[in-house]
């Protein structure tokens, strides 16, 4: 959980620095939806779920976004590592439930 979360720090100290303060809502916007997004395909497809879901999320977020109008269609690429991030999270959420569940320390 310590490097994803630091990953997704990185990222979004980067966005603060880079992204121009008329995009910076956006920004926000498409980077909590892209955590929420990956976090919850990576929670709900548990251990062994299906993996490939995480595809498909990041397909359909950066075609939406880059049919979007300006600011949104700049953000684009950002969705890509912040649904990832959410993503490993989530599935390291799904592993510490598992370990909970089964009683290992």
């Amino acid at each position: 959980m310590l490097i994803p979360s630091a990953l997704l720090a990185l990222l979004l100290i980067w966005l603060a620095a880079n992204v121009p303060p008329p995009a910076s809502m956006p920004a926000i916007l498409v980077t909590a939806a892209g955590l929420l997004a990956g976090g919850t395909v990576g929670l709900l497809a548990g251990i062994r779920g299906p993996h490939w879901v995480i595809y498909g999320i990041i397909f359909a977020g950066v075609a939406a976004l880059l049919l979007a109008p300006a600011p949104w269609s700049g953000l684009a690429l950002v969705w890509v590592p912040v649904s990832a991030l959410g993503y490993s999270m989530g599935k390291e959420i799904a592993f510490f439930r598992v370990n909970r569940a089964s009683g290992s320390p």
